[in-house]
């Protein structure tokens, strides 16, 4: 006799209930033979107006069955897969099930719309929730929007981080009603951008957020789709012969006490002083630390000697005081990604222990008492869950210094040990007995989030069957000094996912906000990244919102993500939708020249063009020297005339070219002017 299970879950139940439900959901899953995709679960909004694929595992030549709005599907597992195909339908705003069928096994999908769908991935300013990263990166008039953010309508699947080097089949994530519950760990910008678009059009709106802080485009492409790129066919090789490799650290991870922090990390939630990690003598004054390595300080880790690395090490520093009288001090350590706990002779100073201060500096005030003559010992513990990590900034933040304004230099050798890795939301524990990290086998290529595919493998790979409308991108901070590779690589990015969806999904993508780098190698360059971005809207189908009137100099995450997901809905209704309107600020279309001014040509000038504040300022002009002066500029019709008195025969000009540019030329629909520069 066969064995139905049939589970159902109700949004009205209540919590102890529903938790229930969901407990007897997980076994069934587990259970059956017949399981769906991921994706297709509870709260899940289906594409209006497009062949919906439905997909899964299940025994050989098992027959599923799938049942959904009126509509019967049957298939037959291949090698334990199976897909079906429903025809398109209209939007539904009223819930319904969806009952998948198999031998022994139905499965029931509760709470389904149909309307439209968007994938949104990048980088940070895409990861970033409403919630933001307290206490300094928060999202504008976080508490009030999270509070209103009653939207039955609206969900969000957030995929979760993984890496891999082959194509994976699924992922891990569930679809989230929009409520002031679930609301504060939606991507901002991808609810900003959603709510514009179900006011405006009436329909159910989904999104699948799939985005990872401090990751570069190469990440998120195709093997195929980088194989064009002579940039990165070294890098490519090396990730595939070093598959071996990778399995090998894998299993030599495994005998390693580990921490899973899937359910936390990242989340204000984390008690970082209290996760046990078996490396608290490594603070202690007198602990024996001669086989540790050493590290030039302030740098990146990832830029003196341990490569890409996420987790905690620690370092410490000896200092000499020689006052016979010592007083209070102060310790300043300059900014840490991400996080820190510092001691001075075993004794707690001062720690941060907050996600989004990485650009903080730290400055602890150390009492009298602990600062003794003679040896003393300061100890760091650096916490890095993304991205790069260390104590980072320049050589005179790193000082130690008296009451009196004695001051030591901290800046030089240190000395370090990794004592926990993080990979895959599990922190890994090397211990501080011995330098176990130094026993973990090489790698010529491990992976990393900014390893070529590695993210397009893991988290974009497997939802490349489902029916999206289309992306919405922001994303390109990680980039920033590969300009003229990143003027390539973005379109390769694009025509990359048009290939894997297998249509001509519409782009929107947001060009970097204007931020003060500070590291060399991008310090001076993103507006050149910034006018790469502005490249790719020469493929079809792309827009690109501008954001530099909205950024923030001393923050790379920008708190006012509205405008931002506004912006971008502005594309998709002009572009997607169909509607008649403003959709983008001016845009450089061509210049010429009539003695020594320069008159300058946009696209989207709208009703005409405008200027914030007295000046139109961030204009530039060159002559045959490519060398640029500032210069004057005024607003005529929907042209910009500009001009200096020290190029008497221009051939070039450009606006805004700096880092920390600001926008002053607008249209008069209020949006304002992507940075150029014209070619010579």
């Amino acid at each position: 006799m066969k064995n139905k299970i049939k589970i159902q879950l109700h949004l009205r139940w209540g919590g102890r209930l529903l938790s229930l439900c969901l407990s007897i959901l997980c076994i069934a899953y587990l259970q059956a033979t017949v399981k769906p995709n991921s994706i297709f679960s509870n709260h899940m909004v289906l594409q209006q107006g497009m062949p919906i694929s439905i997909w899964g595992t299940a025994d050989e030549n098992e027959k599923v069955t799938v049942k959904f709005n009126g509509q019967t599907a049957k298939t037959t597992a291949v090698n334990g897969k199976w897909t079906v195909i429903l025809n398109p339908m209209r939007y539904v705003t009223i819930p319904s099930e969806m009952n998948i069928v198999g031998k022994d096994t139905t499965l029931v999908i509760n709470d389904i719309l149909i309307g439209e769908v968007w994938l949104a991935s990048g980088q940070s300013n895409m990861e970033m929730t409403l919630n933001g990263w307290p206490p300094n990166t928060l999202i504008q008039n976080s508490v009030a929007e999270i509070a209103a953010a009653s939207y039955p309508e609206i969900r969000m699947f957030n995929v979760e981080k993984e890496l891999s080097d082959t194509a994976l089949k699924d992922v891990k994530a569930v679809w989230n009603v929009c409520n002031p519950q679930n609301a504060p760990d939606f991507s901002a910008t991808a609810y900003f951008f959603a709510r514009e678009v179900h006011k405006k059009l009436g329909v159910p709106v989904g999104v699948i957020n799939s985005s990872w802080g401090g990751t570069p485009a190469e990440s998120w492409v195709s093997k195929a789709g980088l194989s064009g790129m002579d940039d990165f066919k070294e890098l490519l090789e090396k990730i595939s012969l070093s598959s071996v490799e990778r399995k090998k650290i894998n299993e030599w991870m495994k005998q390693l006490p580990v921490i899973d922090l899937n359910s936390t990390v990242n989340s204000p939630g984390v008690n970082w002083p209290q996760l046990d990690l078996k490396d608290s003598e490594a603070a202690k004054e007198n602990f024996n630390d001669r086989l540790w390595k050493t590290m030039q300080l302030p740098s990146a880790w990832e830029y003196a000697g341990i490569g890409e690395f996420d987790g905690v090490i620690w370092f410490r520093k000896e200092v000499e005081i020689t006052d016979e009288k010592t007083s209070s001090y102060k310790l300043s350590l300059g900014p840490i990604d991400d996080m820190d706990m510092t001691y001075v002779n075993g004794k707690l100073v001062g720690k941060t222990v907050m996600d989004g201060q990485w650009q903080s500096g730290r400055v602890y005030e150390i009492p009298e008492g602990i600062i003794k003559k003679g040896k003393n010992v300061i100890s760091v513990k650096v916490i890095d869950t993304a991205g790069g990590g260390g104590i980072w900034g320049k050589k005179e933040q790193l000082f130690l210094e008296n009451s009196e304004g004695g001051r030591i230099e901290l800046a030089g050798e240190w000395k370090y040990l990794p004592s926990a890795e993080y990979r895959n939301g599990k922190l890994y524990l090397f211990g501080i007995d011995q330098p176990k990290f130094q026993e973990k086998p090489l790698c010529s290529m491990d992976l990393t989030p900014g390893t070529p595919t590695a993210l397009f493998n893991a988290m974009i790979a497997p939802l490349t069957s489902y029916k999206i409308k289309g992306v919405i991108w922001y994303q390109g901070e990680a980039n920033v000094g590969n300009a003229k590779q990143y003027e390539r690589l973005f379109p390769a990015l694009i025509t990359d996912w048009r290939k894997q969806w297998n249509r001509d999904l519409p782009f929107y993508f947001v060009q970097i906000a204007p931020w003060a780098y500070q590291n060399d190698y991008q310090k001076g360059k993103s507006q050149e990244l910034r006018d790469a971005q502005r490249k790719a809207l020469s493929l079809p189908g792309t827009g690109m919102v501008v954001s530099m009137d909205i950024g923030n100099n001393d923050n790379i995450h920008p708190a006012n993500k509205q405008d931002i997901g506004k912006r971008l809905a502005l594309w998709a209704f002009a572009k997607t939708y169909g509607r008649k309107i403003t959709y983008s600020g001016p845009l450089y279309e061509k210049h010429k020249v009539e003695g020594d001014k320069v008159i300058i040509s946009f696209s989207n000038a709208g009703s005409g063009l405008k200027q914030n504040g007295k000046t139109l300022d961030g204009f530039e002009i060159a002559g045959a020297d490519k060398v640029f002066y500032p210069a004057k500029a005024l607003i005529r019709d929907k042209n910009v005339i500009s001009w200096s008195d020290e190029v008497k025969e221009p051939v070039a000009v450009r606006y805004a070219w700096s880092d920390t540019a600001s926008a002053t030329l607008f249209n008069n629909e209020g949006l304002p002017a992507s940075s150029f520069q014209s070619d010579y």
